[in-house]
């Protein structure tokens, strides 16, 4: 029995040395979790596959299934997984712990994090804008406490309140690292950002300070014209003034080869293909890919009987799906453009889709093997510039419509364009494979200025204006969808005209918001949820109930 209480007593105590072995860490490290934290907002691809790809993009004509939209699609929508990302699986709570763990060091080296936690809060408030804008009402003042007071009932704070309180935050992180002490940890590679740049931080918060102020603009004019204008006054070393300064994150293709990032089925839109290509877009080849018929396809459909004798080839392989469930449904158009023809092609056969695919490339760069860059804009600079345009055409500031309005134009080509060389996307169609997708040229975008359609025109501003941020946000639905929401443009009578939406005669509204869940008796916080739904349904635009996606948030004001 001696022996044996001495050998467990070895083991006990080998236990607890191997548990207190200096060389191992056992508490994460502030930058390890903003990374952490990064990561965690933009690696669900159930976000992906059901919120942005089959729901969002199809409301707003970026996208249809490959038969086009059915019946009245726009009434109906998929799960939505923002909400998760934020208090669930995402990456929020690890950004909110970023600054815990910050407070518990000890001083000097808790100064030296000063400006990482002024980062990890900019980033949060952008997740807790990105959810709150479609969801309204959330918990907000004493979120994510409950992981350390161990109480879960926590009140829910309005939408007003939520915008204004973010707004106050980012303005004190940009004062935090303004003043933060010299010898501040080197982030480098734990921010997939903008690699410990705080300069770039201060923008990247100014522009959201801008983006947040103008979705209130219809509730509060006073309030969104002093931010922008307190913004706006800033130096101009503080405010976006090139593509270097873009939000984005950015992943190796492994981080989105997960299935449910790709868009492959998902067809080009006929509003935009047909604007896009009219007006020489060089973007066109980067958004679509072609379709298959290309000469020597054409020839043999023709010569194989599949296409009519009188038919003659037109050299067009971006083709675009109707949107409107009454045009895809109707028997002439589905013949011409939803059929696939199958021709034999030697000693295969080969299906002759009409239709343009979205490029998979530019939504999942591990599509087909692809190794490249996977980008996520927050904001980037062309959407910033678009904002300053929107802003003088208006009125509310003084900035110059035209010029900003020309800068958000180049800006984003250039963009999509470094996107296509860092992405590895392809010009190709489905049966040949493809090649790298060649460069833009200057000259390109000289000529896709000049162009009538495009060319700023004070009398069409706001209109122009739109219609070019929407052709920008293709990497950002929402963004485009909020856009619809707050101008009520692009329209079917802008210069980038989208279909009205048709099912048996009847014109479809788009959705306004994300469908919620009233909660069960059973959730800890059910009292405070509840008490959150009634306060908003007390607006008569919410709609009816939680679940319905025709109502309005507190900003989306008609």
């Amino acid at each position: 029995m001696l022996l044996l209480f001495v050998a467990a007593g070895c083991k006990k105590q080998a236990f607890v040395e191997a548990n207190i072995d200096p060389s191992v860490a056992y508490t994460i490290k502030p930058e390890n979790q903003f990374l952490n934290g990064s990561r965690g907002l933009f690696n669900n691809d159930f976000e992906a596959y059901y919120e942005i790809y089959r729901n969002i993009m199809p409301w707003i004509q970026m996208s249809t299934p490959a038969g086009g939209n059915l019946k009245n699609y726009t009434a109906t929508s998929n799960p939505f997984y923002r909400y998760d990302n934020l208090f669930g699986r995402g990456g929020a709570a690890a950004l909110y712990d970023v600054n815990v763990l910050i407070d518990k060091l000890e001083s000097p080296q808790k100064e030296t994090y000063t400006q990482l936690g002024a980062f990890a809060r900019i980033l949060l408030d952008y997740e807790y804008f990105y959810v709150s804008d479609i969801y309204g009402s959330l918990p907000y003042t004493n979120a994510f406490e409950g992981r350390y007071t161990l109480n879960f009932t926590v009140p829910y704070d309005r939408q007003q309140d939520i915008f204004n309180g973010l707004d106050a935050d980012l303005k004190n992180a940009v004062a935090q690292i303004k003043s933060a002490p010299a010898g501040q940890f080197s982030l480098g590679d734990f921010d997939q950002f903008y690699y410990g740049d705080a300069t770039k931080w201060i923008k990247a918060a100014n522009a959201l300070r801008v983006r947040i102020a103008m979705r209130i603009m219809k509730r509060d004019a006073a309030k969104a014209t002093a931010v922008i204008k307190e913004v706006l006054a800033s130096p101009a070393t503080e405010l976006m003034s090139s593509n270097d300064d873009s939000w984005s994150f950015k992943a190796p293709s492994s981080f989105a080869s997960g299935g449910n990032f790709n868009p492959e089925g998902l067809k080009a839109t006929k509003a935009m293909v047909d604007f896009m290509v009219k007006t020489g877009d060089p973007r066109t080849r980067i958004y679509f890919t072609k379709n298959s018929y290309n000469q020597a396809n054409f020839d043999l459909a023709k010569a194989q009987g599949l296409i009519g004798t009188g038919n003659t080839f037109v050299n067009q392989q971006y083709v675009g799906s109707y949107a409107s469930p009454d045009s895809s449904a109707n028997a002439s158009i589905r013949a011409r453009y939803y059929t696939i023809r199958t021709i034999k092609k030697g000693a295969a056969t080969v299906g002759l889709d009409t239709l343009s695919n979205l490029n998979p490339r530019l939504f999942q760069t591990a599509y087909s093997g692809g190794n490249g860059i996977q980008y996520f804009p927050l904001i980037t600079y062309a959407d910033f510039a678009f904002m300053r345009a929107e802003l003088g055409a208006t009125g509310i500031t003084a900035d110059n419509a035209a010029a900003q309005y020309k800068e958000g134009v180049t800006a984003s080509l250039k963009y999509y364009a470094k996107i296509a060389v860092d992405s590895k996307i392809l010009d190709y169609y489905a049966e040949a494979g493809g090649t790298q997708v060649a460069p833009v040229t200057d000259a390109e975008i000289a000529a896709y200025l000049a162009r009538p359609e495009v060319a700023y025109t004070p009398a069409k501003g706001m209109d122009l204006i739109a219609s070019q941020s929407y052709l920008n946000f293709f990497k950002q639905a929402n963004e485009a969808w909020a856009l619809i929401k707050r101008t009520g443009m692009p329209n079917n009578s802008t210069t980038l005209k989208l279909e009205n939406l048709y099912y048996n005669g009847t014109l479809l509204a788009i959705p306004r918001r994300a469908p919620r869940t009233a909660p069960n008796t059973g959730d800890l916080n059910y009292d405070y949820a509840t008490a959150a739904f009634q306060e908003m349904q007390s607006d008569s635009k919410y709609g009816n109930g939680p679940g319905d996606i025709s109502g309005r948030v507190w900003w989306d004001v008609e």
